[in-house]
């Protein structure tokens, strides 16, 4: 095509929405990035044993699979746009709280009210997605987006390590809500749910963006309708059971990977922090890369199949295998090397999994990515929960890595099995 000054490009406004969604994912995760580094402390001034600890971290988590396919119903119904600007100002409000708790009943409560704040970020990805991002664009802006989760740690590993060495746990939360409340208005002023309403998108990005997209833009859907084509679709329900699994890896490693370190190989909390950095670091660009990978793939083959399950299923079972060697007591250059590894292979099956959500319900997206950070929400429960109760038993983490392994062994028979977006992909409500 010609472009002229009567007929200028495309601009790339939805590539600045892009940059939002990394925002608020990164924000979202600082959180749970300053709750591993505050254990140690959380530990001390509360009198904590491990299996307490366990409940104080996946409260998080029972708060989180509460809002998610709530806040999920609401994005579809009434826009990515008020809910999620609702819901920010709730976890500020909460992180807060967190910071404000003097007893162990007021810790873990802070935690659940937290987790219910930030149910709605998840799903707003996949809302945000199917409004502003034609299908073959998809997977890049979420793998962008879900960057963000290993960034969270790599940058914040360090900054709230050194917040929390030099002013305390406390402090580290009292500024993540105060960063929060300001990042909220500047959401607000910037997003729109309709590309038309926003004027910073030309003629012909609209056109782009409306042409190539394939599912029906939201007006308002059948509650009922979407929740049973979401509870009985074979592809999307494979999915959330391999979002289990990634996300009983995701959230070990971002509650108990510092405690790990110290106990079982002496590490500061200092080096803990630097070593997050660089092992999130290259876990952010493996991330980032698996996105582009499989946009690339559903472009070249036009299929679903080879562009979000096979890359799953191949992510899986290699990222548990590799933690094999700590279960057995690895040394601790092994044992780095070891995680850096599954932390940059797990963190690959994320854009695949939340583009699904898109590529096969779109017209229930949001609701059916409500439902995978539910079912991620479930894990952020059990991972820290068993995990406590596993190093209380048996004094580490030795047979956490082993049931981490066979989970990912599991996922990935689950993905090979089931995971037919091809066949199971529903334009509108019905079956």
């Amino acid at each position: 095509m010609t472009y002229s000054p009567l007929h200028p490009p495309p601009s790339r406004f939805r590539w600045t929405v892009t940059g939002v969604l990394v925002l608020v994912t990164l924000i979202n995760f600082f959180d749970r990035a300053a709750i591993a580094y505050a254990v140690p402390s959380l530990r001390t001034e509360f009198h904590l044993d491990p299996s307490t600890t366990g409940w104080v971290l996946g409260a998080f988590g029972i708060g989180y699979l509460i809002s998610n396919p709530v806040c999920g119903h609401l994005i579809d119904r009434f826009g990515v746009r008020p809910v999620l600007t609702i819901t920010i100002l709730l976890w500020a409000l909460f992180m807060g709280q967190m910071a404000a708790a003097s007893t162990v009943a007021g810790l873990i409560t802070a935690r659940l009210l937290l987790g219910m704040g930030e149910g709605g970020s998840f799903p707003s990805i996949s809302g945000v997605a199917r409004s502003w991002l034609p299908p073959g664009e998809r997977a890049i802006a979420i793998g962008l987006a879900m960057a963000a989760v290993p960034l969270s740690s790599a940058i914040g590993g360090p900054l709230i390590a050194a917040l929390i060495g030099a002013f305390g746990w406390r402090a580290a939360y009292w500024t993540l809500a105060a960063f929060t409340l300001v990042w909220a208005a500047f959401w607000f002023v910037l997003y729109r749910d309709d590309p038309a309403r926003s004027r910073h998108v030309n003629a012909a990005e609209l056109e782009l963006i409306r042409a190539a997209r394939e599912d029906p833009a939201p007006t308002g859907t059948d509650a009922k309708a979407a929740l049973r084509m979401v509870l009985s679709n074979r592809t999307i329900l494979a999915n959330n059971a391999s979002a289990m699994v990634a996300a009983f890896f995701l959230f070990f490693f971002i509650t108990w990977l510092p405690a790990y370190l110290k106990t079982a190989h002496g590490m500061s909390l200092q080096q803990v922090g630097n070593f997050s950095a660089l092992a999130f670091g290259i876990a952010t660009v493996t991330c980032v890369l698996a996105g582009v990978l499989s946009d690339r793939i559903l472009a070249r083959t036009g299929r679903l199949r080879s562009a979000r399950s096979l890359p799953i299923a191949a992510a899986l079972a290699p990222a548990g295998l590799a933690l094999v060697p700590l279960g057995l007591g690895a040394p601790l250059w092994l044992a780095l090397v070891c995680l850096t590894i599954c932390l940059a292979v797990i963190l690959t099956v994320f854009p695949a999994q939340i583009t699904i959500n898109v590529d096969v319900l779109p017209a229930a997206a949001a609701l059916s990515h409500g439902f995978y950070a539910a079912c991620v929400a479930i894990s952020g429960i059990l991972a820290p929960v068993v995990a406590g109760y596993i190093a209380e038993i048996t004094g580490g983490f030795a047979q956490t890595f082993f049931l981490m392994a066979a989970l990912g062994v599991l996922g990935t028979g689950v993905v090979l099995a089931f995971h037919r977006p091809d066949e199971d992909r529903r334009e509108g409500l019905t079956p």
